[in-house]
């Protein structure tokens, strides 16, 4: 693994780099792998990336913009300024030596499998798009994860302090999040200090108007690989199979049995999403 460095819209934005294994001697594919809900590089994705390299497909994570070691103001998060992350670690990846700009895949996970959909849909260079424990509806993602009418008039209150203040409320991150990733986020928080981060309360908003699923009939004729977890309360199956049905082809679903949201990142769960990821990245690379 290699820190790099690279610009999006000026922010300096902190990667880490996994080289391919030799394999034939030609340049080889890449894949830009990205995060899902206020996560970061050395969560969580070190695996898959160790994995995709070792199968011959030159790996680059990164952190969004204001968070993890990439510039800006810490905590705001906005779907779309992360989507032009995405494209703009595309160019990077694809003028790296060694790398074939002609064969550049996207990998997300979770909050990051749907910001692929979209980016992938709207840049002509990736060649295929893997969506991992996705969401297609940030209201649909909201409403399962309890979202009420209190939550929204609270929301709404803060919309317009922001209107005519100039600044609203933040909360912990993990107060965005449903039981099942509140749980795990405390935990990663022991071991991840650089996790635990505020969010600005107006996260909900942007959350509620991202659809990223609109993009996805944009997709075809690349590849498109969606991986669920069948029993995922945080990003709930539903929401992959929603995904698929829009998609054209070529497109798969792999739906993981008896795991939760967070069961594809380690023991069998990881072993049979990354055997798959890995199998649909050489054949669509």
């Amino acid at each position: 693994m290699r820190e790099l460095s690279f610009f999006s819209e000026g922010a300096r934005i902190a990667a880490h780099l996994y080289p391919a294994s030799p394999t034939d001697g030609r340049p080889a594919p890449g894949v830009v792998l990205c995060h899902g809900f206020t996560g970061i590089k050395e969560w969580l994705l070190p695996p898959f990336a160790n994995a995709f390299a070792r199968a011959g497909i030159t790996s680059l994570t990164f952190d969004y913009r204001r968070f993890g070691r990439s510039d800006g103001e810490r905590g705001k998060l906005v779907p779309a300024d992360q989507v032009d992350d995405i494209r703009n670690a595309v160019t990077f990846l694809s003028g790296l030596p060694g790398v074939d700009p002609a064969r550049i895949g996207l990998w997300g996970t979770s909050f990051g499998g749907a910001n692929v959909l979209v980016a992938g849909a709207i840049d002509p260079r990736v060649k295929a798009v893997i969506s991992q424990v996705p969401f297609g509806s940030g209201k649909r993602l909201l409403e399962s994860q309890g979202a009420d009418g209190a939550i929204a008039e609270i929301v709404a209150a803060d919309r317009a302090r922001r209107v005519t203040e100039g600044k609203g409320e933040r909360l912990p991150a993990s107060m965005f999040a449903g039981e099942e990733l509140r749980t795990y986020f405390e935990r990663a928080y022991a071991e991840c200090r650089e996790l635990a981060i505020d969010l600005e309360l107006a996260t909900v908003d942007r959350i509620a108007g991202w659809i990223p699923e609109l993009y996805v009939p944009m997709l075809a004729p690349r590849a498109l690989l969606v991986v669920a977890c069948e029993l995922d309360a945080t990003t709930p199956v539903s929401e992959a199979r929603s995904i698929f049905r829009l998609a054209g082809e070529p497109k798969r679903l792999e739906v993981l049995p008896g795991l939760g949201h967070f069961g594809i990142y380690e023991g069998k769960g990881f072993d049979l999403g990354v055997r798959a990821e890995i199998e649909f990245l050489l054949e669509h690379l």
